[in-house]
């Protein structure tokens, strides 16, 4: 079995973290998330990307719990929401 064949593609976790937080910031922007949620969301962001970059057990632990507080915050919006449980996917899935 091939681990590249017919599967989605490998997440870029940083890059996704940081495309994510763009588009958190053009949904402030057109008003669909208030201040308080944004800063919320940014702060959790922040936490996930940390653990990521740390690439430990506890990194990716600590990664994983801040991006389901994320998808609490951002659940309202369908599309961001999706975006967040890839990223928890992917996250789970790091060994």
């Amino acid at each position: 079995m091939a681990l590249n064949s017919a599967g989605p593609a490998p997440v870029d976790l940083p890059d996704q973290l940081a495309a994510l937080r763009e588009e958190v910031s053009r949904e402030r922007s057109a008003g669909r998330i208030d201040e308080e949620t944004h800063e919320a969301a940014s702060n959790e962001l922040d936490i996930a990307s940390k653990g990521i970059e740390e690439a430990t057990p506890q990194g990716r632990k600590t990664s994983l719990l801040a991006l389901k507080r994320l998808m609490g915050l951002l659940g309202d919006l369908a599309s961001l929401a999706t975006k967040v449980g890839t990223l928890i996917t992917a996250v789970k899935g790091l060994s």
